[in-house]
């Protein structure tokens, strides 16, 4: 079975069309739709291909749990300014902090 990674796909979509900014997908997986671990680290699965004159980075996320993603990410780009954004979770931008449980996001309904 191929390993999901679309967990971000919407809410990277939203902020690249709230920001009118291009949105480009780097391929890490870790959990799975039913938020178990499917490896012991996130593995990068394909490389974000950065285009010349970029410097900075938003890397978005759904939710972080442990932070190993967003870690994985931050390494694999770091010759960039990166920030991260989660809609719950931990990272520099959190939409929703006040949130702790589990949350079903429409877009894995």
């Amino acid at each position: 079975r191929r390993p999901s990674v679309r967990s971000a796909t919407m809410p990277a979509a939203l902020v690249g069309f709230k920001l009118k900014k291009p949105v480009m997908f780097m391929g890490i997986n870790y959990r799975d739709d039913t938020n178990t671990p499917q490896h012991k680290t996130p593995l990068l699965l394909r490389p974000l291909r950065v285009p010349r004159g970029v410097r900075r980075i938003l890397v978005v996320d759904d939710v972080s749990v442990s932070g190993q993603t967003l870690a994985l990410a931050r390494k694999k780009l770091s010759a960039y300014k990166v920030t991260t954004f989660v809609l719950k979770g931990q990272a520099d931008l959190v939409l929703f902090p006040e949130i702790k449980e589990c949350v079903l996001w429409p877009w894995k309904v």
